[in-house]
């Protein structure tokens, strides 16, 4: 499996660079769908058959529900859902590349985000209320996915919508987090750096300035962390 998920990462990178100098909606379905399968492997990987494999169902079914169940009951900011929004545009099969890209993009942030939380737990230290940090800050890296900005404008009421939805979904979900310890580090890294490329990658060709300092941020935390670990394994190892 873990030569499996290197071999798949490989081409992740490969379609992304594609994706990027050639914008074709079929490379960047390639890519997406490359960036689902890898983090449904590393999420299966890190919390286990069972848990991983609801949680992958919950992260690819509920955020949709949730939206499309809030706009039932006219919620302010949920005019209209994702689901409406598709089947207004009278879909016809085989399903369209850009419908395609939407639907995996979302579970693959869930999946990325969790495990991006569970990696900033473990360097702040975090022992108490873990859990309660993963729900917060998973829904806040998601909610940035979808804020709208540009170089001239900057309105987060997407973000915010996101954001209601992301606790849902986590909430729900949260009741199965238990991230196993003894993981290969391969699995734990993967979803980070998928998660970095894929928004920054998104963030260069939309010029989201604000967000790609935040990424940033984002992107010196997680090596800061990397030092980190590796300077602990290097003092436990020699003692």
């Amino acid at each position: 499996m873990r030569n499996f998920t290197i071999l798949l990462f490989i081409f992740f990178v490969f379609f992304l660079l594609i994706a990027w100098l050639a914008p074709e909606s079929m490379f960047i379905f390639f890519y997406i769908y490359l960036a689902l399968l890898i983090a449904a492997i590393c999420l299966i990987s890190y919390l286990g058959w069972l848990r991983g494999f609801l949680i992958l169902l919950a992260f690819i079914l509920l955020p949709f529900l949730v939206e499309y169940l809030f706009s039932a009951l006219k919620l302010p900011l949920f005019e209209t859902s994702t689901i409406i929004y598709l089947s207004t545009r009278k879909i016809t099969l085989p399903v369209t590349t850009a419908n395609l890209i939407l639907i995996f993009n979302t579970p693959t942030i869930f999946i990325c985000s969790l495990v991006f939380s569970q990696k900033l737990k473990n360097y702040f230290n975090l022992r108490s209320y873990p859990k309660i940090f993963l729900v917060i800050f998973a829904s806040i890296l998601i909610a940035l996915n979808f804020i709208n900005t540009g170089a001239q404008n900057f309105s987060p009421i997407n973000g915010f919508k996101w954001l209601i939805i992301a606790l849902a979904v986590n909430v729900i979900a949260a009741k199965l987090f238990k991230f196993k310890v003894e993981t290969a580090d391969l699995f734990k890294e993967f979803p980070i750096v998928l998660y970095l490329l894929i928004l920054s990658l998104n963030y260069i060709i939309t010029a989201n300035y604000y967000l790609l300092i935040f990424m940033g941020v984002l992107a010196i935390l997680y090596l800061i962390s990397l030092y980190n670990e590796h300077q602990y394994k290097k003092i436990t190892e020699q003692v």
